[in-house]
């Protein structure tokens, strides 16, 4: 499975938010249009059409888009994690400094054209499907490392990606594996500790494997009933439940409601 993934948006709806949100880290390019968001101190801050930052989705939330003479236009490139961790090792040995004597850079455009120019490289050698994922994912390093190279004030935001907690690992991990087996043990294995400790660790936050799953399957079957016509027991084998009566049961204690009732009130609408 890639560990970058590109998302087209003409349009940013608020959507009731995730119980188990997994941080999201990239970059976001507004190409026609402009959108608002706030940031971690709850300033509102604007992304115009050309221009492109670096993203945190714990920093950088609220997103509002508008439309220029009716279009709206912007790609949101996420790297996983584990891609974005490896960026970090190799940035950590070698920090930039940031000039007092220079305005502070946070918002990337034209005028940055070796950041832009890998920028739309990536972009259209993913969309092709023709590149490798060894070519993808050094073109994304590339572009990381020029972002910081003439935006250094953005280390932060890098380092920041860098660091997450055991929970959103997990968390993570399993919405890449949704629609296979996903197991403590294995869960346990790819981060590289015990499962006592990934117990021990889970439960520092309150948290538990099996609900995290549980959740996490839930709103994946929730996304297919609402996108696709399959039956309910298709989308419940395919979203990691044994049985109809069991997704059904599980369903109904996230979601308040039955996926047969789930479903009749997305028709409704």
């Amino acid at each position: 499975m890639s560990r970058i993934t590109i998302y087209e948006h003409n349009v940013f709806i608020a959507r009731k938010r995730d119980r188990y949100p997994v941080t999201q880290c990239g970059v976001i390019f507004v190409r026609e249009g402009f959108l608002t968001y706030k940031n971690e101190n709850d300033e509102i801050s604007q992304l115009k059409a050309g221009e492109f930052t670096v993203y945190h989705s714990d920093q950088l939330r609220d997103l509002e888009s508008f439309a220029d003479d009716g279009h709206f236009l912007a790609d949101i490139i996420t790297f996983e994690p584990s891609l974005f961790r490896q960026f970090c090792d190799t940035f950590s040995n070698s920090a930039v400094e940031v000039s007092d004597d220079k305005a502070p850079v946070y918002l990337l455009n034209e005028s940055h054209k070796t950041a832009l120019q890998t920028l739309t490289l990536l972009i259209e050698a993913k969309q092709s499907g023709l590149s490798s994922e060894l070519t993808l994912e050094s073109l994304s390093q590339a572009l990381l490392f020029e972002i910081i190279h003439v935006a250094p004030n953005l280390q932060p935001v890098m380092r920041s990606a860098c660091n997450q907690s055991t929970a959103q690992k997990v968390i993570g991990f399993i919405e890449l594996n949704i629609e296979n087996d996903v197991s403590l043990d294995m869960t346990a294995h790819f981060l590289g500790i015990s499962i006592a400790t990934l117990k021990r660790r889970l439960a520092a936050e309150n948290l538990s494997f099996s609900q995290i799953l549980k959740v996490k399957r839930v709103n994946h079957a929730a996304t297919k009933l609402r996108l696709s016509s399959k039956s309910i027991a298709q989308i419940a084998f395919e979203s990691g439940f044994k049985s109809a009566a069991h997704f059904s049961t599980a369903f109904k204690g996230v979601q308040g409601m039955t996926p047969k009732e789930f479903r009749q009130q997305i028709t409704q609408r």
